[in-house]
């Protein structure tokens, strides 16, 4: 196991697989061996043609699912899972496996921003339009300081906007993010987390649809 993690770390995937491979034939039930497994194989995969990427990524997913089923709990193997997916083009899984991620990291922004990418692969723009700006926006990491007056001051604002429909309709949200983006227009994500809805607007405008949280 350490030589083949000492090849992984130097990037010789090749030579890392190969003493993986020798180390299941002499401890197969090692429980250390999945998980650099499906990264050595997801790492080689990055590198080849097709067809034989395609035969390193189903590796891959096999043993990142052997991972999670001796410890349904390591959330780094289900979110690897959820990228060898998305190498597999079995986006639709790979989604589950954010939402799921979702449900004890609902403030993670990179999840987000892996969804859209799952979403906007599956050919569902929008929903990917809106899952972005919100990982974006939690990314950026700058939230208002009293979401309360920040809601009421943007409603005000524009009157007649979604924004405006929104505060008069549900009021404000328990917490804002905002960030702007290249041209000036600012992009605000309204975190409604007692009714587990996110909603997304520029400059007024929705953008996208709602996000509904995931909940257990």
């Amino acid at each position: 196991m350490a030589s083949a993690r000492a090849s992984y770390e130097v990037e010789d995937y090749l030579a890392a697989w190969d003493r993986l491979e020798e180390a299941r034939q002499v401890d197969a039930d090692a429980p250390d061996i999945p998980y650099l497994r499906g990264m050595v194989a997801y790492a080689r995969a990055q590198v080849l043609e097709e067809e034989a990427a395609q035969v390193y990524l189903e590796e891959a997913a096999l043993s990142f699912q052997k991972v999670l089923e001796m410890d349904p709990d390591d959330d780094d193997a289900r979110f690897n899972l959820a990228a060898v997916y998305m190498g597999l083009g079995r986006w639709g899984e790979a989604g589950e496996i954010y939402e799921e991620l979702l449900l004890r990291n609902p403030t993670d922004g990179r999840l987000y921003q892996a969804l859209a990418r799952a979403h906007s692969l599956a050919g569902d723009n929008e929903r990917a339009l809106a899952e972005e700006a919100v990982g974006r926006a939690l990314r950026a990491d700058n939230p208002v300081e009293d979401a309360g007056i920040w809601a009421r001051r943007a409603a005000e604002r524009y009157p007649e906007s979604e924004m405006a429909e929104e505060y008069q309709n549900h009021g404000a949200p328990e917490s804002i993010y905002t960030y702007t983006i290249p041209g000036g227009d600012l992009v605000e994500v309204w975190f409604y987390w007692d009714d587990a809805v996110v909603e997304v607007f520029r400059e007024g405008g929705r953008l996208g649809p709602a996000f509904h949280l995931p909940r257990p």
